[in-house]
């Protein structure tokens, strides 16, 4: 079943507001409900979901049509079908690049969306050039193109995609050498029978050796590793001798990512390499960058081509009202427009309540006749039900596709989409402004028709896609006079009515007691003597940071027996006590005989300063931790990143695969959250944080959720390797932990009586436990029966010496140890 955006958008939303106000407790009681109120603000830091339609691209002619005309060698016909379907028309962007490369041998920047066939408009070109090489009796071994990837794995997907192309012409040869290619042919042809099942090809050189003494003409590597070849002295066939007279291309993949230090990097280094192989000279070599996120279209084509002109150092142009010129290519989607009027005759607007029933009925697996019946009751005219019946054949599909067509709502949704994305409260509004189901109404209506297709391999009649954006919260603030205010935008001081000015000061709190503390610095007051507290540094400057606490939010009665917890007027060793003027923003040592101000007293606080920059012991409440005890309201990234991601999964995405963005910094931007006080601690989700930055995943395990795990499939996208690589292992453990703690509630529930009467021991839990997790598919195929035991047995064992001391089921009261005495002890 597909995920229902409105269900998934609100769990989302609830499991990432209910994961920040419990990442960052506050003691206050007001403060927290301030905090709390901040976060819910509609649209603050959640906000969709969006939906999008994404319409066909503008078509243009084929790779056969392009051969007759003698744009392209005949070769392209030997190309396998299913690779490159020469009667297929080309995307009309697809088409302008090839046109301009080939005949006009333009530079090109593709700037262009995911799937939008990027790699058609300079792979085409660079085959183009070299059959046209091998129908002159010109190819002999040495480089052509150079296809520079920012990443092994993007080469990797794409020598499988020359793989497939070039298996009909062994006299083109390709290879990739990167730090995973192994130096002698007998390494790396057992490590590509291994990894593929099967023989390369005679045209795919696969080690080192092999393409050092017979360079391929598309050569695949990374910035990083074209640094290292041009540098030793084994890998010089590349660039110079004999086989080093043909270079003609080069293509920069993913080219949005070399800004910066980076940039500039990589704009040497292909200096570097048209130095060796062209001797510097402008214009021998074609080139080519390839983007979805680069610009904004055409109206950055200017900016674009600067850029391209810095990192290639070769001329790229956009000369505006000069189509030769513009070396921009850009998708162009279809219009909708004339598809609508061509429906404008038997155009017909049914009871809105027809797609709710419609699509659950199709859910259920009803037929034609079902479907049709259905329809008639809810206004579908009878000449648009028997053309469409006897075009669909039994089709469920092409069925709805032949309703939906000239159903006006879906043409008035598509005609809107046309225009832009929309949040789908505004668009179910806008369709069905009178009807209390709109919103449900308008996601059945989306579901069919973007399953609605005339025929399997056609398009659908809406292709749409939903989106939903959640931003990071990047610290929070607090004015303290003349009335305590948290504020969730950086902003150093307020102005009120009157003009005056009050200070605003950056918070902080203990992890474990919520203890209030400001992080900022001490320094010289720029208009009068005296020193004033200022807010601390970015995020990434941690260390130039001091906190402070205040000591009216310290309570020594939320500390363990075991904490040491600092009472009476001496700070604990180490830490200074400041008096801090809420007013003007002055700071003193509480025992100075000068630097005060002369505000009113009322608006004075004492602060504790502490040693350091990290504070890993709370005076409040004795809780110490080496990796810090008190932090400033950011979101780290892994955590942030597997409470959307555990929400999603639990949205059940079964049918479809889900994509979620997990940044390394901020979340992106971001419908309406109201933050609850939970009824039940575990369904909600608590936090913890300790070695890692936090094992909590809000709303990882709701109580209506379905213990059994479900083949779900997930994509999560990362700034870097080490994130990507970090990220798996930390959702996978971090959800198994609350998988092992919801088990063990479940087990002391079903059973509690006999818990109660027969005293259960640890022991008494593992079968139970095993079999419970057995049923829910909680293992892996292949575990044995002892193997099941000693995991339960690390899930009972974490729980019972409280690993997280205060995520624990213990520590959140929901089941409680008691030992046993042993019977010699007196």
């Amino acid at each position: 079943m597909p995920i229902n955006p409105i269900s998934a958008s609100r769990d989302i939303a609830e499991s990432y507001i209910s994961y920040l106000t419990t990442a960052f407790p506050l003691r206050g009681r007001e403060l927290a409900r301030q905090f709390g109120v901040e976060l819910s603000r509609p649209g603050r830091f959640v906000k969709g979901p969006i939906l999008e339609a994404t319409p066909p691209f503008m078509s243009g002619v084929s790779v056969a049509d392009l051969t007759a005309e003698g744009v392209l060698s005949r070769e392209f016909m030997r190309v396998p079908e299913s690779q490159l379907p020469p009667n297929r028309p080309l995307y009309l962007h697809q088409e302008r690049a090839i046109r301009k490369a080939v005949s006009a041998r333009r530079n090109l920047v593709v700037a262009s969306g995911t799937g939008s066939g990027k790699t058609e408009t300079f792979l085409v070109p660079i085959l183009n050039h070299l059959f046209r090489q091998k129908e002159k009796g010109k190819l002999g071994p040495g480089v052509r193109a150079l296809l520079l990837y920012p990443m092994n794995a993007l080469a990797n997907d794409q020598m499988a995609r020359l793989r497939k192309l070039l298996r009909n012409h062994p006299d083109v040869t390709f290879g990739r050498y990167t730090g995973e290619t192994k130096t002698n042919d007998k390494e790396a042809r057992d490590l590509f029978i291994q990894m593929f099942r099967e023989e390369p090809l005679p045209n795919e050189l696969v080690s080192r050796e092999s393409m050092q003494a017979s360079p391929p003409h598309i050569l695949l590597t990374n910035y990083a590793m074209l640094e290292y070849l041009l540098l030793r002295p084994q890998d010089a066939p590349f660039f110079d001798g004999m086989h080093a007279r043909e270079w003609r291309f080069i293509v920069l993949d993913e080219a949005h990512t070399y800004t910066g230090a980076r940039g500039i990097e990589i704009a040497m280094l292909l200096r570097r390499l048209k130095d060796r192989v062209v001797a510097g000279k402008e214009g021998l070599l074609q080139c080519f960058a390839t983007s979805a996120t680069l610009g904004r279209g055409v109206q950055d084509a200017p900016e674009i081509v600067e850029f391209a002109t810095r990192i290639f150092g070769e001329p790229f142009e956009w000369i505006e009202g000069d189509n030769q010129r513009q070396d921009v290519i850009v998708a162009e989607r279809r219009s909708w427009i004339d598809d609508n009027a061509s429906a404008a005759g038997d155009e017909y607007t049914p009871c809105s309540s027809l797609y709710e029933e419609l699509a659950s009925s199709v859910q259920q697996g009803a037929d034609v006749g079902t479907l049709v019946d259905i329809s008639k009751i809810h206004g579908v005219p009878q000449k648009v039900l028997i053309g469409a019946a006897t075009l669909a054949s039994g089709q469920i599909n092409r069925f709805l596709y032949h309703v939906l067509r000239v159903d006006s709502n879906v043409l008035k949704l598509r005609t809107i989409l046309q225009e832009g994305p929309g949040m789908i409260d505004d668009l179910a509004k806008t369709l069905f402004p009178d009807d209390h189901c709109a919103l449900e109404r308008l996601v059945a209506m989306v579901e069919l028709a973007s399953r609605a297709k005339p025929e399997a391999e056609s398009l659908a009649l809406l292709p749409a896609r939903y989106h939903m954006f959640v931003r990071a919260i990047e610290g929070a603030y607090l004015q303290f006079a003349p009335e305590r205010r948290v504020i969730l935008d950086r902003t150093t001081k307020i102005e009120d009515e009157h003009g005056k000015t009050w200070p605003v000061f950056e918070m902080a709190s203990c992890r474990n007691c919520g203890a209030l503390y400001l992080a900022g610095k001490i320094e010289p007051d720029t208009k009068e003597p005296g020193t004033v507290l200022v807010q601390s540094p970015a995020f990434h400057e941690e260390s130039r940071a001091t906190y402070f606490l205040v000591e009216e939010s310290m309570d020594p009665t939320s500390s363990d027996e075991d904490d040491e917890v600092f009472f009476g007027d001496q700070p604990p060793t180490g830490w200074e006590r400041f008096q801090l003027c809420t007013e003007c923003g002055r700071v003193w040592p509480a025992n100075s005989l000068f630097g005060s101000c002369s505000c009113r007293d009322g608006t004075r606080l004492i602060l504790l300063k502490s040693p350091r920059s990290r504070v890993n012991y709370c005076p409040s409440c004795g809780r110490r931790n080496p990796l810090g005890q008190v932090s400033r309201f950011f979101t780290g990234d892994d955590a942030a990143a597997s409470v959307i991601t555990t929400a999603m999964h639990q949205a059940g995405a079964t049918e479809k695969v889900v994509a979620v963005g997990h940044v390394a910094g901020p979340l992106e931007e971001s419908s309406q959250v109201n933050i609850e006080e939970p009824d039940e601690p575990l369904s909600k989700g608590w936090y913890e944080p300790g070695v890692e930055e936090s094992s909590y995943l809000g709303g990882t395990i709701r109580e209506d959720a379905p213990l059994k795990l479900q083949p779900s499939r997930l994509l999560v996208f990362s700034d870097g390797r080490q994130d990507a690589a970090y990220f798996a292992p930390y959702l996978n453990r971090t959800y198994e932990r609350i998988l092992g703690r919801r088990l063990i509630r479940r087990i002391v529930e079903k059973n509690i009586d006999s818990v109660r009467k027969n005293k259960w021991r640890l022991r008494d839990l593992v079968e139970p436990m095993v079999s419970e997790a057995d049923i829910a598919g909680l293992f892996d195929s292949g575990v044995s029966y002892q193997g099941k035991i000693t995991r339960v047995w690390k899930w009972l064992m974490a729980e019972f010496i409280r690993l997280d001391r205060h995520n624990s089921l213990e520590s959140l009261g929901l089941i409680s140890f008691a030992p046993v005495r042993p019977v010699l002890w007196s």
